[in-house]
């Protein structure tokens, strides 16, 4: 369709490039096993933390003036992977995804080490300003602890800190975004220009790789209205479609008690879908990454545990 719509092919290879990484699915499936699920949280855990702890270092390098600001933009910047948040030294960094996901793990573990560790974690996320951040996961937050957590006393807790939480955002955070207007302008002007262009025809199939809107005319920052655009409805379906499969196995292994808590797993993934609302992860490897070891994480935890019922078939299932 890109190709019929005259799409200009460095465009249309620009946006295949980073879909491509789908098919890594078929290697992972190989070796991701039951055994080394463990290790695989392990890594998601100590790679967040490596994470958080270079960024405050650095935050506070920057801030004592131990590392030259200037000197320290000029190198940072020439990559596409880092915003700066004014002159502070703070900035985002696309990979900083992982950070959230990482917070899920530590937060849901029962041990106090991991508590500690999950508000160290946050409080770096909440200095990368990031509204998409701290807004989904206050959002996965609050779908936990109402929907999935049955002790009232932690409902209430929750309910209490995101008081306080908001309070807080109002009178500390909003001040150091900054002005979004133009931010919420250009996303405004690019759900208005893919109305524009919507046709029956592309409402369904979409206009094909490699066509954008004048606004936007290679990737735009709200994933679902850029595969709305050039894959349709067809497209949006395969996605949710995928989450459907994510969200049917997390309810067969969360009622059959598996020796792995999948919380952490399913929230990151609900996550990365509530975040691609503002930024693009879903369709992108470092976001496509996790749903994709969710979803074969769950599926392995399923046909273990139901191969250890079949085995007992005085079990009811």
């Amino acid at each position: 369709f890109g190709i019929i719509n005259n799409a200009e092919l460095n465009l249309l290879f620009e946006d295949i490039k980073p879909l491509l990484y789908f098919m890594s699915i078929l290697y992972l499936h190989q070796v991701i096993t039951y055994d080394n699920i463990p290790k695989i949280i392990r890594i998601i855990k100590i790679s967040g933390l490596i994470l958080a702890v270079a960024y405050i270092i650095l935050i506070i390098l920057l801030m004592f003036q131990y590392l030259n600001y200037r000197k320290f933009y000029s190198f940072i910047s020439t990559s596409k992977e880092v915003m700066f948040r004014g002159s502070e030294g703070l900035f985002f960094y696309k990979g900083f995804l992982y950070l959230n996901i990482a917070f899920f793990f530590y937060f849901f573990s029962k041990s106090a080490k991991s508590k500690l560790i999950s508000f160290f974690v946050a409080t770096a996320i909440v200095l990368t300003l990031t509204r998409g951040f701290i807004f989904s996961l206050a959002i996965c937050l609050f779908f936990y602890f109402v929907f999935l957590n049955k002790n009232i006393y932690k409902k209430l807790g929750f309910i209490l800190l995101s008081i306080i939480g908001v309070v807080i955002y109002a009178i500390y955070i909003i001040p150091l975004l900054g002005d979004k207007t133009i931010s919420n302008s250009i996303r405004l002007t690019q759900i208005r220009e893919v109305i524009d262009s919507t046709t029956i025809f592309s409402f369904f199939l979409g206009h094909g790789f490699g066509i954008g809107v004048p606004v936007r005319p290679i990737h735009m920052e709200i994933s679902f209205l850029e595969i709305f655009h050039k894959q349709g409805l067809l497209g949006l379906m395969f996605w949710f479609s995928l989450f459907g499969i994510i969200v049917y196995y997390y309810g067969k292994i969360r009622t059959t008690s598996p020796s792995f808590n999948p919380d952490a797993f399913f929230i990151g993934t609900l996550f990365i879908y509530i975040q691609t609302f503002t930024n693009p992860f879903l369709n992108n490897p470092i976001g496509m990454t996790f749903v994709i070891i969710t979803l074969l994480v769950f599926k392995t935890i399923y046909q273990h545990t139901s191969h250890d019922f079949s085995l007992h078939s005085d079990i009811q299932r």
